[in-house]
């Protein structure tokens, strides 16, 4: 007799009688890694969502095509794994302060404490701080880290806020 966990046999039952459930398969948690999610935020208009793909976050988010990108950051060394894409409505500027853009919660799209790499475009640099509304300990401004742990005093799973200039 093969064995079929009850959440299994529960999914089956409930297929079988013509309902879909919201959760297509269970697998253990052991099985394999958490699926990457890619999010999007506009900062002009504060729109944002999340998906399987950028692209689909931006579809989702209804970003607009005429916005550039400013930075993205990524939960894993190398330009890998989950992803945080920034778009703005224009260039960055050489001036640091004010910054051109900032972000000042970095929990509220899942990404607090999480970068441990990160590329910016447009002209753009960042800076991470180590906590909400741009204070605490922040980090020398930054174009591009391949691994943020090598970053100042190190900076990878530490940032919530970032300025962007």
């Amino acid at each position: 007799m093969n064995f079929m966990p009850w959440y299994r046999r529960a999914a089956v039952g409930i297929a079988a009688l013509g309902f879909v459930p919201l959760t297509v398969s269970v697998a253990p948690a052991s099985a394999s890694q958490p699926a990457e999610q890619h999010c999007v935020l506009d900062l002009t208009t504060g729109a944002s969502a999340c998906g399987p793909t950028a692209e689909q976050a931006e579809q989702q988010a209804m970003v607009k095509p005429r916005l550039v990108l400013v930075a993205v950051l990524y939960d894993q060394v190398d330009y890998e794994g989950s992803t945080l894409t920034i778009k703005g409505n224009k260039p960055c500027t050489a001036a640091y302060d004010p910054p051109d853009y900032w972000l000042v919660d970095l929990g509220f799209l899942g990404f607090d404490n999480r970068a441990e790499s990160l590329r910016t475009a447009n002209q753009c640099e960042v800076q991470l701080f180590d906590d909400v509304d741009l204070s605490g300990p922040r980090s020398p401004w930054i174009i591009r880290s391949r691994d943020l742990r090598t970053v100042g005093d190190g900076w990878s799973n530490r940032a919530s806020s970032i300025a962007i200039s």
